[in-house]
């Protein structure tokens, strides 16, 4: 079997032991959009506009070896494609009274497949049970001999995503006396159905350790190894359909511009928010019952049990004040309190156990590998999914609630202009947010303690928390679990001479230090899960000062200038009309985090971290 798998590989066609293979693929792609819109005025009150998007892109990313392979990801045959389409309706009542209603709908479908697609080479290979007679195992296993370009399909293929966003929208806007009134309701819902799992036609890993000097770790082969057809690592997964999954979300708001005074505006609102728990097709690990709780099938519960975060409230206030009259001070301060999902990711609770096996395994060298090991054996004929009542491998969670992240936004400006056409600018800005989402930054199932023991069992999983309930479960991965915050404060400050007699110049600085456990994307840099906040520090960037420096000079020549005003007509189209502008930016150094390559904590951190022996701020 070894002896087939390596008889894949193409002839050399360079001189060398080594490197001496070259192809040049190509990568042709093709895309098509439409565009169109139609507005209408039925009468002076009421308009009506509709719109439609399409667009087909198609692609063809290919392997260093063509169809053989050559990348662990991801060569394929893509297409994607987008539509959108919007109705909306503005109905005025009177001067005053004016209604906007919309209705927006967008489609994204991605088909991504291995470039094998359709094809049992696994079977023909005779790799058993790698091609399970369905599209999705279809292709040729990943195979991986260290040293050696890879052969297969891409791993994380196929892929299919196709996502419906529904949003639905109304606002009423009334002005009455010194009072600017809105009102709004807002309702989303976004569903989507979804495969992609690591190697569905399985993957082989022949690292060379099979074929080393046992007594002196030197020696092995990748290659050799193949040819024996014994991996030190294998995987197959396997997903039961696409599974759908979907959220919703309803707002509703009122807001108030209110000018109190001709020196003084105030802007007043509150919010609501509520976001639903992922629902459909779904599992959580109850971190408390150590089971996952699905939300289909026998004992199904909506939402898998993930509890609703009904405290989404927030609040908004802003003013412009002018103390001393126009052209003189103006002082401008607002705060708001914002909430809502970072992004557009959707959690993928529908790969938690029943509905997904991942049949991974680690070979010890030491040990001498039984049948079952060899790729000639390939896989089990039956695929057992796992009991959600007692999981193993790796689970995923969302904690017992669905907390959203909330960020809390404050400023205070002043405002002098001087001179002719020139102002002057200062103020403070800061930022707090927490309930920040950990997305797979951690394993919650991480060991407390970096001990030496911590996976002395056979198992693998000695030391992990929930080992003595479930002593096969290995990783608990967060998703949108609310763990992490970070906070952002600010001086600003800039003089601007505005753009007259020909030029414009900005100057602006700003002093800024931002800090927290994650810089607000998905995740953070967490060494322990079990104490997030040991890494609280600055986070990226970080940028401590900047100073920036605009200008446009209109060159004095031409017509209405100072020189060559009554020029000729060839010598003004030559020498007038001309501008001169530039922009320069320096600034301090970025935040830093450095990682190390290997765990010395021996707990499995996903992000280790070295000790500082040194001032990192002395370069001597």
């Amino acid at each position: 079997m070894g002896q087939n798998v390596a008889n894949l590989y193409p002839l050399p066609n360079l001189p060398g032991v080594i490197n001496n293979y070259v192809d040049d693929p190509s990568s042709p792609s093709n895309e098509n959009s439409l565009d169109t819109r139609i507005d209408h005025e039925f009468r002076e009150a009421d308009h009506l506009f509709a719109h439609y998007t399409f667009d087909n892109y198609n692609i063809d990313r290919p392997s260093p070896l063509g169809n053989l392979g050559g990348e662990v990801c991801c060569p394929s045959t893509d297409l994607n494609r987008a539509q959108t389409f919007g109705l909306g309706w503005t109905h005025a009542f009177g001067v005053n009274i004016l209604n906007e209603a919309r209705f927006g709908f967008t489609r994204y479908l991605v088909m991504a497949n291995g470039l094998n697609f359709g094809q049992n080479l696994s079977e023909q290979l005779g790799i058993p049970n790698a091609n399970r007679g369905d599209s999705t195992t279809s292709g040729l296993s990943y195979i991986a001999p260290s040293g050696f370009t890879s052969l297969g399909d891409s791993l994380f293929t196929p892929e299919f995503v196709a996502q419906d966003t529904y949003e639905l929208a109304d606002s009423l806007n009334w002005i009455k006396n010194a009072h600017s009134l809105k009102f709004g309701i807002v309702y989303l819902h976004q569903g989507r159905r979804f495969l992609q799992i690591t190697a569905p036609r399985g993957e082989f890993d022949f690292t060379g350790a099979y074929t080393e000097d046992l007594t002196t770790s030197s020696g092995g082969n990748g290659l050799a190894d193949l040819l024996l057809g014994i991996p030190a690592y294998s995987e197959q997964d396997t997903l039961q359909g696409r599974y759908p999954t979907h959220y919703f979300s309803f707002s509703e708001f009122v807001q108030d511009d209110w000018h109190v005074l001709p020196s003084l505006t105030l802007n007043l609102g509150l919010r609501y928010e509520l976001f639903s728990p992922a629902g459909g097709q779904v599992g959580n690990f109850d971190l408390t019952r150590d089971i996952v709780v699905v939300s289909t099938g026998p004992g199904g519960v909506p939402y898998a049990g993930v509890k609703f975060d009904k405290n989404d409230w927030g609040p908004r206030v802003g003013l412009a004040w002018a103390p001393f009259g126009p052209k003189t001070i103006l002082v401008k301060s607002a705060f708001g309190m914002f909430y809502g999902p970072p992004g557009n990711g959707f959690a993928d609770l529908g790969e938690n156990p029943p509905w997904l096996e991942q049949n991974s395994q680690n070979f010890n060298p030491l040990l001498i590998p039984a049948a079952s090991q060899l790729i000639s054996s390939g896989f089990p004929a039956t695929v057992v999914f796992p009991d959600p009542m007692n999981p193993s491998g790796a689970v995923k969670t969302t904690g017992s609630t669905r907390l959203i992240p909330r960020i809390m936004e404050w400023n205070l400006t002043l405002e002098h202009e001087f001179g002719k056409n020139r102002m002057w600018q200062a103020g403070y800005v800061g930022t707090r947010a927490y309930h920040m989402w950990n997305n797979e930054a951690t394993n919650l199932d991480q060991p407390y303690l970096p001990l030496d023991s911590n996976f002395s069992d056979p198992t693998g999983n000695l030391g992990r928390p929930y080992f003595n309930v479930l002593p096969n479960l290995n990783t608990i991965v967060p998703l949108d679990y609310a763990q992490l915050s970070f906070n952002y404060n600010s001086f600003q400050t800039s003089l601007n001479k505005r753009f007259a007699d020909g030029f414009n110049m900005l100057l602006a600085y700003t002093l800024a230090h931002s800090l927290g456990n994650t810089d607000g994307d998905f995740a953070g840099e967490i060494q322990n899960a079990h104490d997030v906040q040991a890494a609280y520090g600055s986070t990226t960037p970080d940028i401590r000062h900047r100073i920036v420096l605009s200008f446009l000079w209109e060159l004095p020549f031409g017509p209405g200038k100072r020189f060559l005003a009554n020029s000729p007509k060839a010598v003004n189209l030559l020498a007038g009309g001309w501008q001169v502008s530039g922009i320069a930016t320096t600034q301090s150094g970025q935040a830093f985090t450095g990682a190390l390559s290997f765990d010395p904590t021996n707990t499995g951190s996903y992000l280790p971290l070295p000790d500082v022996i040194h001032n990192p701020n002395d370069f001597s």
